[in-house]
């Protein structure tokens, strides 16, 4: 090896010297300016011919000293004038050699260090320097979310974190983001949070990042640049690469509870992708090295209204189904208006969708259907974009497509003939099952929102004392979505039980007109959402609760040789044991969890209870309600599975499901649990022991 080193060097220094020769003035600019070594050692060099031509010539003079002090008398003359006393250097050599003293270490070294001080700072403001750091966060890409990012990232747990570092590559101008940050955030959030230029699909730009010795990846890619989600997955898989070769045990699944992979969060902008990774399994050679969780800014906002907002009670965001929530008795349902089936509109529905559910639904009683509306001048062509996104929903939950413009009277009832439903025709495949038994509704109004056919639906459905009533503005544009809240018909501002209005660039005219301590105005239901400059909130992209309750799954169904090992990680709590769980599941389980810890305040208000009660008595709640939290959470993994792709057994599928009980065809993305509650615990007497399971989990994660 030291032999190739020196045979490198020789050649690099040969070819050098061709290159001089052949042209050395473009040589020179280019060496010159490519580094800060090559400067000094252009200086080194015309130092140590100088000092030669000198030293000859002087050895040249006819004066009475040795060579030696020769040399010395030279080397003095040149670093500090001297007076010679005995003669030993004519006086107009020594003027000569102080000028080229002058020249060398005056002018060209003052010269050079002041141009490695700048290039210094120039590549600092650049964002062209590297640092070897440790445990940091690496941040890749910037959009206008990411302040909010950061801000989560110090605030999280409540802990003001200002020690961990966190690095920011962008392919914008270092200089401009950094401002962007230091005009958004505290000074102490930006403190220690660095900012450098690089691609993200550049593995050069990415091993820079020390990547190997970080602890969290996002991966954002840069609002400047286009096809985003393609750009991401590129970035993750060097990322992946990166990483395997800095730790190689990544490779080896020997034993997959040992393996070290990175934690890396990886934005998708369009939800159709998005969603197909929630379900989907990474190749391999990523797989083995990295904790994936793809995450989309609008569904983050979605969450945040609807779960994350509606479980704090100082939140300017209110439970769908009221505060008081709907127990087995309640005679009211859910009814989410959407207007603007824009990205925000759908993955609202989509939230809404997967969170929606309680235990007062009856399959003979549409009144107890969560109903979610979209209304949009172009629904018909975006209901179809929808329906094929989510075909199976469509195969199995009741829908309608109402053009407004054709219609006359009243569009709000829940009982006339426009209405389909897909599993009770003749033709359907899934017609073995029974009656509907999907707990959601959908429905797709055609027609501009100042039409009086749409302001009399909207009128018709707030009023309604059977629903609870949200309304969202969710059209793409700010200015238009404010225009059309703004100018809702009064009853609909002051009846609805909220007016959720999206502003991604600024809440400013929402919260100016929502003055809570002016009782007349008819503004005060109206609630700004989708910020982009405040997308992120702690505890968040983790999602605690969903890891817990994957544990819980593992105790109960753990190995006979691992069972009392499991059952004791879990009654102590083991974060490290349930991490390890966590890490090693599949994308497509992690959500299931998500999705079912997501449901906790919606199925303890049901109850009557919150999380600040008495453990025993919530206990002693949810054993009188069983029945009702089992339905429920029955009727929410049907709809997530259904949105996931996965679809019902047809009929001789069914038949011999009954048989073998083996319920899951994985290859076809089929479940023989996706059925009433009814028909699975005639087919399946005790399936519903494992909802209950869960409910009781909740208690634990209340506990934690």
């Amino acid at each position: 090896m030291k032999n190739s080193k020196k045979n490198s060097i020789f050649g690099d220094f040969r070819q050098g010297c061709k290159d001089f020769f052949k042209n050395p003035a473009l040589y020179f600019d280019r060496s010159f300016s490519s580094g800060i070594g090559k400067q000094i050692g252009w200086l080194l060099a015309v130092f140590l011919f100088v000092l030669a031509l000198l030293y000859v010539i002087y050895c040249l003079l006819p004066v009475k000293v040795s060579f030696g002090e020769r040399f010395s008398y030279l080397v003095y003359q040149l670093l500090e004038p001297l007076e010679p006393t005995d003669k030993s250097m004519p006086f107009s050599f020594a003027v000569i050699v102080h000028v080229c003293g002058l020249i060398v270490l005056g002018g060209m070294l003052i010269s050079v260090v002041s141009n490695i001080l700048e290039r210094r700072l120039e590549a600092y403001r650049n964002g062209e320097t590297s640092y070897k750091l440790k445990d940091h966060i690496i941040i890749i890409g910037y959009n206008a979310s990411v302040p909010s990012l950061i801000k989560t990232i110090r605030t999280e747990n409540d802990i003001e974190n200002d020690e961990t570092f966190i690095l920011v590559q962008s392919g914008q101008d270092s200089s401009e983001v950094r401002n962007q940050l230091q005009i958004t955030l505290d000074e102490w959030m930006v403190k220690n949070t660095i900012v450098v230029h690089g691609l993200g699909s550049s593995e050069e730009d990415l091993l820079k990042l020390n990547i190997g010795t970080c602890v969290k990846v996002y991966i954002i890619g840069d609002s400047t640049l286009e096809a985003h989600d393609s750009m991401n997955l590129d970035c993750l898989s060097v990322i992946a690469k990166i990483w395997r070769e800095c730790h190689p045990e990544t490779v080896s699944d020997k034993d997959k509870n040992l393996v070290n992979k990175l934690n890396c969060n990886v934005l998708f902008e369009y939800q159709t992708l998005y969603s197909i990774f929630q379900f989907s399994e990474l190749k391999e050679e990523i797989n083995n090295a990295i904790l994936f969780h793809p995450f989309n800014l609008h569904e983050n906002w979605a969450k945040k209204v609807l779960v994350v907002g509606a479980a704090d009670k100082q939140s300017a965001y209110k439970p769908m189904e009221g505060d008081e929530g709907f127990n087995e008795n309640s005679k009211q349902h859910v009814h989410m208006i959407i207007i603007g089936m824009s990205r925000m509109g759908t993955a609202l529905a989509v939230e809404t969708a997967q969170t929606a559910h309680y235990p007062n639904f009856r399959e003979d009683n549409d009144a107890t259907r969560t109903h979610i509306t979209f209304i949009d001048c172009d629904a018909l062509e975006q209901m179809e974009s929808f329906k094929s996104r989510f075909a199976n929903v469509f195969d199995m939950m009741r829908w309608r497509y109402v053009d407004t413009r054709a219609v006359n009277g009243t569009l709000y009832t829940l009982t006339d003939n426009s209405w389909v439903n897909p599993i009770e025709e003749e033709t359907s495949p899934y017609r073995h099952l029974g009656p509907n038994f999907t707990d959601l509704q959908w429905e797709f109004l055609d027609g501009r929102l100042e039409s009086a056919p749409i302001r009399k639906y909207l009128t018709d459905a707030v009023n309604d004392k059977s629903t609870v009533t949200t309304i969202a503005v969710c059209l793409p544009d700010t200015q238009q979505a404010t225009r059309a809240a703004l100018y809702l018909p009064d009853m609909v501002l002051r009846n609805a039980h909220q007016v959720l209005i999206y502003q991604e660039e600024s809440d400013a005219i929402a919260r100016s007109v929502n003055n809570p301590n002016d009782p007349c105005t008819k503004f005060n239901n109206l609630v700004p959402f989708g910020m982009i400059s405040d997308t992120y909130c702690n505890d968040f992209i983790g999602d605690n609760e969903g890891k817990w309750i994957n544990a819980y799954w593992a105790k109960e169904f753990a190995p006979e040789d691992q069972r009392d090992n499991y059952r004791r990680a879990w009654n102590e709590k083991d974060e490290a044991w349930a991490d390890r769980i966590w890490n090693n599941e599949s994308v497509s389980n992690k959500w299931s969890s998500i999705h079912s810890a997501n449901m906790l305040f919606a199925k303890l208000r049901s109850i009557g209870c919150t999380v600040e009660d008495n453990i025993e008595n919530i206990r002693k709640a949810m054993e009188e309600n069983m029945q009702g939290l089992v339905f429920t959470e029955h009727n929410r993994w049907v709809a997530e599975q259904l949105m996931a792709g996965f679809r019902p057994l047809f009929a001789d599928e069914w038949e011999t499901y009954k048989k073998s009980k083996k319920a899951k065809k994985k290859a076809e993305k089929a479940h023989g649990n996706i059925c009433s509650n009814k028909v699975l615990e005639e087919v399946e007497p005790g399936s519903h022991d494992k909802d209950k399971q869960v409910t009781l989990a909740l208690l634990e994660i209340i506990k934690k």
